[in-house]
């Protein structure tokens, strides 16, 4: 997973990672996570463009997701979460 990167700067964790169908399409799917803290560095309140990039399996691959940003862009104590919710 060293080759997988958001925007560019930000490595995916080395674990966890899943490949699978998640959103039964026939179309297998690699999940990924990345260092919160980092991400959240990134963040800003209202609507922002992910980018990741990588290679799997020598296959270069990208992909991009609108997100929106709401209230404050750092970790909501009482969940551990940034607040956000994917764009639809």
């Amino acid at each position: 997973m060293t080759t997988v990167r958001l925007k560019d700067t930000i490595m995916a964790e080395i674990r966890p990672t899943s490949a699978g169908d998640f959103k039964n399409d026939d179309v297998s799917e690699l999940m990924v996570k990345f260092n919160r803290s980092e991400v959240q560095k990134l963040v800003k309140i209202g609507d922002i463009t992910l980018y990741i990039t990588g290679k799997v399996d020598g296959a270069a691959f990208s992909g991009n997701t609108i997100i929106r940003v709401i209230g404050s862009a750092t970790s909501d104590k009482s969940s551990g979460n940034i607040k956000g919710s994917e764009k639809k």
